[in-house]
């Protein structure tokens, strides 16, 4: 038995001192450490990246597809304004003509006759609905 007991506690102290070896790293081991925390943090990156540029594209496409639907509206008003406008050109001149008397020394009277003219164009008419 004092055998047995000498055994064991042979082999629990055994056990017990398992010391580890850390050894000081070498330069493949930080170049290889750096890369992974560098790899990491590049994945963290471009996840935050991908999410803004998908809602930046949201925005984008919101308002092209307003624009479109802004284009429509006013492609349909245009149409319609062409139907209801009709254009012509229509010319009002209007001749005016001044008579001028003068008397000089001796009573004799010269006529003297001066004309004028206007043009007025108009080039839009809109259709009676």
């Amino acid at each position: 038995m004092k055998y047995l007991l000498l055994i064991s506690i042979f082999f629990i102290s055994c056990g017990q001192n398992k010391t580890e070896v850390v050894l000081p790293p070498s330069e493949a081991d930080t170049a290889i450490l750096e890369s992974i925390r560098l790899k990491d943090s590049t994945i963290i990156v471009l996840d935050l990246a991908d999410k803004k540029t998908t809602e930046v594209v949201k925005k984008v496409i919101e308002k092209v597809d307003d624009l479109e639907d802004l284009n429509t509206a006013l492609e349909k008003e245009n149409n319609s304004l062409k139907e209801t406008i009709k254009v012509t050109k229509s010319t009002i001149i209007r001749d005016t003509v001044f008579i001028t008397e003068k008397k000089n020394f001796w009573g004799k009277t010269k006529t003297m006759i001066d004309s004028s003219q206007s043009i007025t164009e108009d080039s839009t008419q809109h259709k009676n609905l």
